[in-house]
């Protein structure tokens, strides 16, 4: 999907680290690391939730005297209505880069993510995100081609075309809501964004 001003938005390609519990005692948080080939500048992020209550969500970044620092950009977004019961527990959902917080700026490039997950009830075993994909807008003329290497992308969004950008992540988004849609058994409607 091509904007008029030359933006279309793809796949981005990442690493996922192991997840790494930060203390066996439950309930306990997790969280799992990924890392883009090159900084991306990030439109939305999608996943099925797999049983996290809540997540919060971490970029590395240096600080003023150089040292790598991990940076919240979400806090604590709930993902559960209730985590004691599994209605929504697999659902799906999308973060867009709008709902960060200050501390992210709009455009910044961003080259490792934290996922922190929660789940505060003791009865589920496991939790994590499943089907995770990030999408990041690339320019599509001819003079900024060379600036993003194939290898770094993927698949590309498929959807109408439209005239801005915020119109292109909108469209996107909704596309990709109602591809997932089949997906959810419960005929309620899920707390999706």
């Amino acid at each position: 999907m091509v904007s008029e001003n030359g933006e279309e938005l793809v796949e981005a390609v990442f690493k996922v680290q192991p997840q790494v519990v930060k203390d066996e005692k439950r309930p306990s948080v997790i969280y799992q690391q990924i890392t883009f080939k090159d900084p991306i500048q990030l439109a939305f992020i999608c996943f099925r939730n797999y049983y996290c209550g809540y997540i919060t969500i971490k970029r590395q970044t240096s600080s003023s005297d150089g040292k790598k620092v991990w940076q919240t950009i979400l806090h604590r977004h709930q993902l559960m209505k209730d985590p004691h019961f599994e209605d929504d527990a697999q659902a799906r959902h999308t973060i867009c880069m709008k709902q960060m917080n200050s501390k992210y700026v709009s455009g910044e490039r961003i080259k490792d993510l934290r996922f922190y997950l929660y789940q505060p009830s003791p009865s589920w075993r496991s939790f994590g995100l499943r089907q995770l994909t990030c999408y990041t807008k690339i320019s599509t003329k001819k003079s900024d081609k060379n600036l993003h290497s194939q290898s770094t992308l993927s698949v590309r969004v498929q959807g109408n075309k439209t005239g801005s950008s915020s119109g292109l992540i909108d469209d996107a988004v909704a596309g990709l809501l109602l591809a997932c849609r089949p997906m959810h058994s419960s005929g309620r409607k899920q707390n999706e964004i």
